[in-house]
């Protein structure tokens, strides 16, 4: 793509700055390039550039005239340069950030030639982000979210002076526009050293800026079945969950290789939605802890509670609606699978109700069960709970492999219309209520003819007091 602008090179100064650079130094591929161009007659040079791409750029700001264009696979970020440009970089986020090629020497590689005015080659050996100024938090607090993803991409560490200039602009981080954050999270989440990124972003206080539903679980202690409270259980199920995401050895060899493809499969916006939410998946404790006469602490209704919280957490970060939906219901159903292994006749029926609760995304959101229960103490995957889940989570996924219509879209020898003209009944809620629960009799062998589907319609509708029914009959 540079390439196709060497000839205007000739005609006037065109310099590639920050990451690119960064990553080319590294020896890293970048598809993401921003290009500097002089301010004067800045509109003019955008429209030679536009006549070689062959396309027109769209614009990410007309107040500071940064303009984007989408070539194959790459982005390429245009904005003027109106001073010099060693004043350009001085205004960037990090050293590391703030060096510059010229774009033909860029295309060649001649390392030799990269402009470095702040020691960025001196601090990427190191791998230490250093502020190439004092106010560069101050004039963008999201540069501290980035720091993060640098941490996590990359493996750097930071400076002492950026911390605590990190510290000082928490509040003005509050405000930044939720897509910002959320796009700099995904990123973290996804990268290699989330881990270490997410460790930094809770020490500094970031977490607590951006989710004051986890910082609620503090101090927050449970009962005699956890060994740690609800904001140290939240950390723990975190980090077993991003582990088992990795390396799933709990499950039986057969499935492995299958569940690690599909996590592979995950798009990276829903994969960073459900790690995100294993740290959030606690938050409904807090206001739903309770003491009972006897002494023993209760979070009734706590999944239900806290998928009610997810709403003002998807609006801050403006989620889109398949993430926001995503994160509730993992909030809600996290602890279904845990719950179906304590029944002593588990059968198909029981994962056909797992699988209509937790959806398409059952793969990651059951993964979730094992790092939840290893989250309540040290000696938990000595014991029979951890056992029973383990069991129970691979043969959930045996039958979503290998059984996968069976238990996900059983098949019933009427369809509603015509059970409802059976049963001589209108069609309304009953008739879902008691679809639903067909097929999950179905699921178990147990429904194969149309006599028995009326059968046991009737037997439902009968027990679960269905006034339509009573009424007819």
């Amino acid at each position: 793509m540079l390439q196709l602008l060497l000839d205007l090179a000739d005609r006037f100064p065109i310099y590639v700055v920050g990451g690119a650079v960064r990553d080319l130094c590294l020896g890293r591929v970048s598809c993401d390039y921003d290009l500097l161009i002089p301010g004067a007659e800045f509109m003019t040079h955008l429209g030679e550039i536009s006549l070689v791409l062959g396309q027109k750029p769209f614009a990410l700001s007309h107040e500071h005239q940064h303009w984007r264009y989408h070539h194959k696979e790459a982005v390429l970020d245009i904005a003027p340069l109106y001073q010099s440009l060693a004043t350009d970089l001085a205004r960037r986020d990090f050293t590391v950030n703030a060096m510059a090629m010229e774009l033909r020497d860029f295309v060649t590689q001649d390392l030799e030639k990269v402009k470095d005015f702040h020691l960025g080659r001196e601090h990427m050996a190191s791998q230490t982000l250093v502020l190439t100024s004092p106010d560069s938090f101050a004039r963008d607090a999201l540069r501290i979210m980035r720091a993060a993803r640098l941490m996590a991409e990359l493996g750097f560490t930071t400076s002492s002076d950026l911390q605590a200039q990190a510290k000082k602009s928490l509040e003005s981080l509050r405000h930044c526009p939720g897509e910002r954050i959320w796009a700099e999270l995904k990123r973290i989440t996804v990268a290699p050293m989330a881990i270490s990124a997410y460790a930094w972003l809770e020490q500094l206080g970031v977490l607590e800026a951006l989710f004051p539903e986890l910082e609620a679980e503090k101090g927050v202690s449970q009962n005699q079945h956890h060994a740690f409270g609800v904001y140290e259980h939240s950390w723990r199920a975190f980090l077993a969950y991003m582990q088992g995401w990795q390396t799933p050895d709990f499950l039986d060899a057969d499935i492995r290789e299958r569940v690690s493809l599909d996590l592979g499969r995950v798009p990276v916006n829903l994969e960073s939605v459900c790690k995100l939410a294993s740290l959030l998946h606690d938050i409904g404790k807090p206001p739903a802890r309770g003491v009972r006469a006897d002494g023993k602490v209760t979070f009734y209704r706590h999944e239900q509670i806290g998928a009610s919280m997810i709403a003002p957490i998807a609006q801050r970060l403006r989620l889109a609606s398949t993430e926001a939906k995503l994160l509730s219901r993992f909030v809600r159903w996290h602890s279904y699978l845990a719950q179906l292994s304590r029944q002593p006749g588990l059968h198909e029926g029981h994962f056909f109700r797992l699988a209509l609760r937790l959806g398409e995304h059952s793969i990651p959101m059951a993964l979730f069960s094992v790092a939840d229960l290893l989250a309540k103490g040290e000696e938990v995957a000595k014991e029979d709970s951890y056992r029973r889940v383990v069991s129970t989570l691979n043969r959930f996924f045996q039958a979503w492999y290998f059984r996968h219509n069976e238990i996900t879209r059983p098949t019933l020898p009427m369809n509603p219309a015509e059970l409802a003209c059976a049963l001589n009944l209108p069609p309304g809620r009953w008739l879902q209520e008691t679809m639903t629960y067909l097929e999950e009799q179905a699921a178990r062998g147990n429904l194969r003819t149309e006599d028995k589907m009326i059968a046991l319609a009737k037997q439902f509708c009968q027990r679960t007091e269905n006034k339509s029914y009573r009424t007819r009959a």
